[in-house]
């Protein structure tokens, strides 16, 4: 029975890794065929991908150079006195 579990899980497992990786694959492929097909897009879309990355990598920076940083550059405002 323990054996049928484990089994099942390693199978899962197994399928779940080539699903992810056909996955992956098709999309890239995808994302090329679309990049032929409307180049400006493409040039937008890679521009906001290197932000993003930007962002992710340096936030500080980002934050500064206002690349869409999800945090906020202004203090937050005081509290209204009673």
């Amino acid at each position: 029975m323990l054996a049928t579990f484990v089994g099942l899980s390693m199978l899962l497992a197994l399928v779940g890794g080539i699903a992810t990786l056909l996955g992956c694959v098709l999309a890239r492929r995808l994302r090329v065929r679309q990049a032929r097909r409307n180049p400006q897009q493409a040039v937008v879309r890679e521009r906001t991908r290197h932000a993003r990355q930007l962002a992710a990598e340096w936030p500080l920076l980002a934050q500064t150079l206002g690349l869409g940083y999800p945090g906020s550059v202004d203090p937050p405002a005081p509290l209204p006195s009673r």
